[in-house]
């Protein structure tokens, strides 16, 4: 069904050939907002993409193009570990959660257009579903933004980026690729469009055997005085996903866009290597039907926009259809703002109404989440900016807190090759409890309707520094501290009865965050050193159980986290080499721990011209010096492993 409609959209496309308005700054206070965005160094350029406008005070990153590049073939989880000192939790079975600054996957929500992509049952999306070559660029928000963003945003939001390009003519991208145990991707992208109407298709398919070899220490061969090789069996990934936008531009001022976002991703539940030769396999099928439109218009200097959107998630366990586990979700939004010379104020409402069919809820149960928001952006000085964002939500049988945040980004510091700027921020973030915290009723878990939600207050203090001499060398380097007190803290706990959802915790994370890169540029030559790094402190400080170790580090919580990465741009070469730590984690509460790993990857792709097209031949090799690790307490990861690609844009 998928794939039938995903081509006919794609013919609709070919052959039927956003509100927030856009300051413009000086190149002075461009390069200023070093702190708010991502700066990108081109020869001599240096570009300032908004995140957005109305956050101020946090961190924000994005990817360079030969990061992105390097990642294609893989999925989001790839592209976060390897450049961002953020903690992704993962198996090799295709199963894979974002953390960031100390909190569980559910704190971390994951945003194309007007869409939360987090499941409405579990509160995480699975992020090895996500592939990267889909995406134009994906945005991180460190550290809470419910004000701006929703329930959900306690550790930090990504945004999946789509742009909207009204490039006149058709061109055409493809990519196949080939790697170690059976893996293999294609993907295809089309553009077309007369100026005004734009058709934007976008085709990936991922499919990987995973059989690959490790040592298998759940058993021992005492004859041998050895730990045995062993090969991971059901634990295949399937993957397919199809994104497409129509969009239409009467003017600079007016226009409407479009998405639709189809997905069907099948993974074998990896066993752990005590259940690897176990013949049983555990299919995992998650199918989805993502769609947004939106119209947006400036009329009199007042930007407005109208978004509309719906949202399928069906969730199938060991292919037993009848236990169906799936949400609908009808989401419409407006909002309006406009800009006068110091000030620029926004407002807008938004709803989504949430419709499950799950097997085990007991009851008949539908939920209306509506929200009001309203953001200032203030500007006393050229020198500095101030913002105040407010949010209320109103839940079907649920109480939801007031949720404001303060930013501000103050340059320190200027003079014709480099700036010093501080920011900072105060904000209240919350979580509604997911559905299944709620509502499940079987299989010995039982949910509480009685739940509070998540709440938290974050802090935020930040230095950037931006250096550029010329075209030869620019710097620049962040560093970030931050301090997350979260109250009610949800977990699901045993009892006498089986499992349960309560709040029983009290959690304080805190930590420091680094982040720099330096550009060189000497003849045809580019070189690019960049580093993060984290500390992250994340305990309890408060227990309902007896049973929980206050005063220490959470579980799946590396204290530290950090990568390294060079890259090199030679005429038509492009080389990279990366590392990443991962520090020590403990996977229970009563001394249980994995080991802290590193990993180091190799990079290589040549450029080519063909008349008008470019052809990229690419190889990389990951884990390059084989290390054996786990990620997750008794599963394997694949040790040194290779793969080669193409990629051919006319």
């Amino acid at each position: 069904m998928y794939i039938k409609l995903g081509i006919c959209l794609v013919i609709i496309g070919l052959y039927s050939f956003q509100l927030f308005g856009q300051d413009t700054f000086s190149e002075e206070e461009s390069l200023f907002l070093a702190g708010l965005d991502t700066v990108y160094i081109d020869n001599v350029d240096v570009v300032s993409k908004k995140i957005n406008l109305y956050e101020v005070g946090g961190k924000k990153e994005t990817f360079t193009p030969m990061q992105k590049q390097t990642t294609e073939a893989g999925n989001l989880s790839d592209l976060i570990s390897r450049y961002q000192p953020i903690y992704v939790k993962s198996d090799a079975g295709g199963l894979s959660s974002i953390r960031v600054r100390g909190t569980s996957d559910n704190h971390t929500s994951v945003k194309l257009r007007g869409l939360e992509i987090n499941s409405q049952t579990l509160g995480s999306y699975n992020s090895s579903n996500a592939p990267v070559f889909l995406f134009d660029q994906v945005e991180l928000t460190y550290g809470s933004s419910t004000a701006t963003k929703g329930s959900g945003s306690i550790g930090g939001n990504v945004n999946l980026g789509l742009e909207n390009k009204y490039n006149a003519g058709v061109n055409s991208e493809v990519k196949l690729s080939a790697g170690s145990f059976g893996e293999y991707m294609a993907g295809a992208k089309v553009f077309a469009s007369n100026g005004k109407f734009e058709s934007i298709s976008r085709l990936a398919y991922y499919e990987k055997e995973n059989n690959f070899p490790f040592t298998n220490t759940s058993s021992y061969d005492f004859e041998k005085q050895e730990f045995p090789r062993d090969t991971q069996k059901n634990a295949r990934i399937e993957n397919l996903n199809f994104i497409q936008q129509l969009n239409y531009k009467w003017n600079k001022d007016k226009s409407i866009s479009s998405v639709i976002w189809l997905a069907k991703n099948r993974h074998e539940g990896q066993p752990n290597m005590n259940e690897n030769q176990n013949p049983n396999t555990r299919y995992l099928e998650d199918e989805n039907i993502r769609t947004w439109v939106q119209f947006d218009n400036i009329t009199n200097g007042i930007n407005y926009y109208i978004g509309a959107g719906y949202v399928f998630d069906n969730a199938i366990d060991y292919n037993n259809k009848a236990q169906k586990i799936a949400t609908q979700r009808i989401i419409a939004e407006t909002g309006a703002s406009k800009e006068y010379n110091k000030i620029s104020v926004k407002a807008g409402m938004r709803n989504v109404y949430i419709k499950p069919d799950v097997y085990a809820y007991d009851e008949n149960i539908d939920e209306n989440r509506f929200s009001v928001f309203a953001s200032l952006l203030y500007k006393p000085y050229p020198w500095l900016k101030t913002t105040l964002n407010l949010r209320q939500q109103v839940v079907t049988e649920f109480n939801a807190p007031f949720t404001p945040s303060i930013g501000f980004d103050a340059r320190l510091w200027y003079n014709s090759q480099s700036i010093i700027s501080v920011l900072g921020s105060l904000q209240r973030a919350y979580r509604i409890p997911t559905l299944n915290d709620r509502f499940w009723g079987q299989d010995g878990y039982t949910g509480n309707k009685n739940i509070s939600p998540e709440d938290a207050t974050s802090y935020e203090l930040g230095f950037n520094y931006l250096y550029a001499l010329d075209d030869k060398w620019v710097a620049n380097a962040k560093i970030n501290a931050f301090y997350m007190d979260v109250d009610n803290w949800l977990m699901w706990i045993q009892g006498t009865n089986g499992w349960y959802a309560e709040n029983i915790a009290h959690v304080i994370s805190n930590g420091v965050e680094f982040s720099g890169s330096l550009t060189r540029n000497y003849g045809q030559h580019k070189t690019t050193l960049g580093g993060n790094f984290s500390y992250n402190s994340a305990e309890r400080k408060e227990s309902e159980l007896e049973t929980d170790k206050l005063n220490e580090q959470i579980e799946y919580v590396p204290i530290y986290n950090g990568n390294l990465y060079i890259q090199h741009h030679y005429k038509k070469w492009d080389v990279g080499i990366d590392g990443s730590y991962v520090g020590e984690r403990k996977y229970n509460q009563v001394g249980g721990k994995l080991d802290a790993f590193k990993l180091v990857n190799l990079s290589c792709a040549y450029n080519m011209n063909i008349n008008k097209n470019k052809l990229t031949i690419s190889a990389n090799i990951n884990n390059l010096l084989s290390k054996e690790y786990q990620n997750q307490y008794n599963y394997a990861m694949p040790e040194i492993n290779y793969r080669i690609g193409i990629n051919y844009t006319f």
